[in-house]
C-alpha cells in the first residue's frame, strides 16, 4: 500500500495509508486520493484532480510528451486539494492491444488446501510461452478442480491430492505498458501497479449480489466502450473497441459543420440521446465557424443527429453480450457508466436495444464531506475502483507488482519526446476467449488525433452516411 506523507504537518513523522488511482482516458486524464475509512468498509476521498486529456487515443499514449504534462496537471491538483505529497499512484489500462488466453494450473497437494496453495497454482497458470512483446495483467480462475472434481469455485479447506485450475490470462503490450509507466514517471511519479480499466470499474460500481446473479458494466468513455461480463462472481467476458463519444460528437460536427470542441459543448449542453423524451422543442444557437454567421438548430434536430450512433454502439454491445453466453443470464441487468453516460435519456436507448434492466453507474461507497457529490459522477467510475482495488486483498487473482519490476526496464537513453515515431503501433492478431477482439464497427478515431482540440469538420460515418445527407438538406433551409 502506498506509503505517502501528509503535507499538512510536515513535522509529523507519521505516515498514513493512503492510495491514489489514476485513470488515463482518451478525453480526461482523473487522479483520486483515498484512504479507508476506519469505522466502515467505505473510501475516504481527500482529493481529486481531472483534466483534458492530451496525447492519449483509445486509451493508448500516442504523443508522450502531452500525455505526461496532462498526467502531471491532475495529479498535482489531487496533491493540493488532498494536501498530501504523492509519489506513486495505482493506474488503469485500456485499449485494443488488450488480450487473453487459457491457461491450465496443475499441481499435487498433501492436506488440505490452503491460500498459499492457490497462489501457487496460479503462479503456475501464468508459467506459458507468450510473445516476448505481451505482459501478464491478471490471472483470473474461472473453476478450480480437486481430484477431478470440478466447478469449485472456494476450494479453501477442501482435502485433496491433485489441484488444477482453468485460468484466463489477460495480457497487455509490453510497448505501451512502458509507454504508460515512462510518461507517468516522467511526470515525476512512479507506477504502483497496473489495473485493467473494465475491472476498476466493476470494483466501483457493482455490489456482491449483482455479480453473483449476473451482470454486465458499459463503459462509455471518450474514445473506447469497454464490456465485461460477471456472474457467479467470476469475469466470463471482456471486450474493448473504439466507437464511443468521440464518434457522437465527430456525427454533430459533421452534420453541423462546425469544429469538434464547438460540437462537444452543444452536445453536453443541449444534447439528449432519446427524442421521444423531447416535451418543449427550444432553439440551439450554433457558433459562427469559417466567416459565417450564426446559426440556429432545433433541439430535436440535435437529439436525431446523436441517436443513430447510440444506438449503434449499443447494437454492439448487445452483440458482445450474445458473444458471452450469458446475456440470459444477466439477473442484475446493465450498469452504463462513463462520461457519455451523462448524455440525457441514454439509459432508455439502452433499454430498448438491449431489453434488459439498466441503470447508469456511479461509484459508490464514498465519503469525505464536500468531495462526496462531486465524485459520485460516471466519470469518477475508474479512478475510485483502481482505489478500491488497491486497498483490497485480492483472494485468488496473483497481482502484477511494481511495473518496473515485471516488464522490460526501459534504456537508460530514452528518445526525446519529440521523436513520436519511436513508439510506432504493432497491430496484435491474437484473441482470447474473454477479451474479444471487435472489429471496427463505422468511423474509429485515429492514433494521431486528439479528439478534445479545436480541429476542423470531422468526416462522416459511414454506418449512418445516409442519414447525415438527409439532415444537412434538411438544416439547409433552417
Amino acid at each position: 500500500m502506498t506509503q505517502i506523507s501528509n503535507m499538512a504537518s510536515q513535522n509529523d513523522s507519521n505516515q498514513r495509508n493512503v492510495v491514489v488511482g489514476l485513470d488515463i482516458g482518451t478525453t480526461k486524464i482523473c487522479a483520486l486520493v483515498a484512504a479507508k475509512d476506519d469505522n466502515s468498509e467505505n473510501l475516504k476521498i481527500l482529493g481529486v484532480g481531472i483534466t483534458d486529456s492530451e496525447g492519449v487515443s483509445r486509451g493508448i499514449v500516442v504523443k508522450p510528451e502531452k500525455a505526461s504534462h496532462a498526467i502531471e496537471n491532475a495529479i498535482r491538483q489531487a496533491s493540493q486539494q488532498s494536501g498530501i505529497n504523492i509519489k506513486d499512484v495505482y493506474i488503469s489500462i485500456s485499449g485494443d492491444h488488450i488480450e487473453s488466453t487459457t491457461s491450465k494450473g496443475i499441481i499435487s497437494i498433501t492436506d488440505y488446501v490452503t491460500q498459499d496453495d492457490v497462489k501457487r497454482l496460479i503462479d503456475e497458470s501464468r508459467k506459458i510461452n507468450l510473445s516476448n512483446e505481451l505482459h501478464i495483467l491478471h490471472a483470473i480462475p474461472q473453476e478450480f478442480i480437486l481430484d477431478g472434481d470440478k466447478g469449485i469455485v472456494d476450494p479453501i479447506g477442501m482435502c485433496g491430492l491433485r489441484f488444477e485450475a482453468d485460468v484466463h490470462l489477460i495480457t497487455c503490450s509490453k510497448n505501451y505498458l512502458n509507454r504508460i509507466h515512462d510518461c507517468v514517471q516522467r511526470a515525476g511519479y512512479e507506477v504502483k501497479d497496473v489495473f485493467l480499466s473494465p475491472m476498476a470499474n466493476a470494483k466501483a460500481l457493482l455490489t456482491k449480489d449483482e455479480e453473483e446473479v449476473g451482470v454486465a458494466v458499459v463503459d462509455i468513455g471518450g474514445g473506447t466502450t469497454e464490456v465485461i461480463v460477471i456472474a457467479n462472481n467470476i469475469i466470463r467476458h471482456i471486450s474493448i473497441f473504439g466507437i464511443a463519444g468521440y464518434q457522437i460528437t465527430s456525427d454533430l460536427s459533421s452534420v453541423l459543420q462546425i469544429t469538434l470542441s464547438n460540437a462537444e459543448k452543444i452536445k453536453r449542453e443541449h444534447g439528449l440521446a432519446y427524442p421521444e423524451l423531447i416535451e418543449h422543442d427550444e432553439v440551439v444557437m450554433i457558433p459562427a465557424a469559417y466567416g459565417r454567421k450564426h446559426n440556429e438548430v432545433l433541439k430535436s434536430q440535435v437529439s436525431e443527429i446523436l441517436e443513430p450512433r447510440i444506438r449503434e454502439i449499443f447494437e454492439i454491445i448487445n452483440r458482445e453480450l450474445e458473444v458471452s453466453n450469458f446475456k440470459d443470464k444477466l439477473g442484475a441487468g446493465v450498469v452504463i457508466t462513463g462520461g457519455t453516460t451523462l448524455l440525457h435519456g441514454i439509459e432508455n436507448v439502452a433499454a430498448d436495444v438491449l431489453q434488459l434492466p439498466v441503470r447508469i453507474g456511479i461509484p459508490t461507497g464514498l465519503t469525505s464531506g464536500g468531495l462526496t457529490p462531486e465524485t459520485e459522477r460516471p466519470e469518477y467510475s475508474t479512478a475510485a475502483g483502481l482505489a478500491r482495488w488497491a486497498f483490497e486483498t485480492l483472494k485468488y487473482q496473483t497481482p502484477t507488482v511494481n511495473v518496473a519490476n515485471t516488464v522490460e526496464a526501459p534504456p537508460k537513453e530514452r528518445p526525446t519526446f519529440g521523436n513520436d515515431e519511436d513508439y510506432e503501433r504493432k497491430p496484435n492478431t491474437k484473441s482470447g476467449p474473454i477479451i474479444n477482439k471487435v472489429p471496427p464497427y463505422g468511423d474509429v478515431i485515429k492514433d494521431n488525433q486528439d479528439s478534445t482540440k479545436n480541429e476542423p469538420v470531422a468526416k462522416e460515418g459511414n454506418t449512418i452516411k445516409d442519414f447525415y445527407e438527409k439532415l444537412k438538406s434538411t438544416l439547409k433551409n433552417l
